[in-house]
C-alpha cells in the first residue's frame, strides 16, 4: 500500500469514529492491508517509519505489530522492526489441514447445535457467495466465505474450536487471498462455483 494511501485510510477512519483507540485503528488498517495483500509478504514493517507516517506516537503503532505478531501475520525481523510472514507453500498446506478438521468438527456439533436463525444466517451467506461469484468480486466472494465457515465454527457452540479457529483465522484470509491474487480467476472460477 502506499506511504499516502495508508495515511488517508487511517485519516478518514479516525474521521468517521475520532473516539476510537488509536492501537485499535492502527491494528485493523495493518491488518487489512496485509491480509489483502496490500501489504506485500516479506515487507519490512517499522513501528518508528509507521508512526511518522501516521502520525502518531510510537506506542500504538508498536502495541497493533505486536497483536500482528500474535496473529501470526507479521515476524520479528532480524534487525530492527518487523516483516510481513511469508505465505509458504508447506506451511499453508499445514492450515489447511488444520482448518479442515477444524471446521469438520464443528459442523459435525453445529449439525447438532445450530439455531434457525442461524441456519438462516448461512442461507443468506451462501446467496451473497453466489452474487458474488457471478459477478467476479474477490472481496466479496472471500468475505462471505469467510463469514460461513464462522457462523459455522460458532454454531458448534464449542468454545475451544472456536479458540483454535480465532487463531488461525487471519492466516486462513491471508491465504485465501493469496490464493485469489496469485491463481487469478481462470483457474480458480471452475473450482470455486
Amino acid at each position: 500500500m502506499s506511504k499516502g494511501r495508508l495515511k488517508d485510510t487511517f485519516d478518514k477512519a479516525m474521521s468517521e469514529n475520532p473516539f476510537t483507540h488509536l492501537g485499535d485503528e492502527v491494528y485493523s488498517l495493518l491488518y487489512k492491508s496485509i491480509i489483502g495483500m496490500d501489504i506485500p509478504d516479506d515487507e519490512l514493517l517499522s513501528d518508528t517509519a509507521l508512526a511518522k507516517e501516521l502520525n502518531i506516537s510510537r506506542t500504538p503503532v508498536h502495541n497493533a505489530l505486536l497483536r500482528l505478531q500474535d496473529d501470526g501475520l507479521i515476524v520479528k525481523s532480524s534487525g530492527q522492526g518487523f516483516r510481513v510472514a511469508p505465505l509458504k507453500e508447506d506451511e499453508c498446506r499445514c492450515l489447511m489441514e488444520v482448518r479442515l478438521a477444524v471446521e469438520g468438527q464443528a459442523a459435525m456439533r453445529a449439525a447438532e447445535r445450530i439455531t434457525d436463525e442461524q441456519l438462516s444466517k448461512l442461507d443468506s451467506l451462501s446467496e451473497e457467495y453466489r452474487n458474488a461469484c457471478n459477478v467476479w468480486d474477490e472481496d466479496a466472494i472471500i468475505a462471505s466465505d469467510h463469514a460461513f465457515h464462522q457462523l459455522i465454527v460458532d454454531a458448534s457452540c464449542n468454545p475451544v474450536l472456536m479458540d483454535i479457529y480465532r487463531q488461525i483465522s487471519p492466516r486462513v484470509l491471508h491465504y485465501r487471498y493469496y490464493m485469489f491474487r496469485k491463481t487469478g480467476k481462470e483457474t480458480l472460477k471452475p473450482v470455486i462455483q
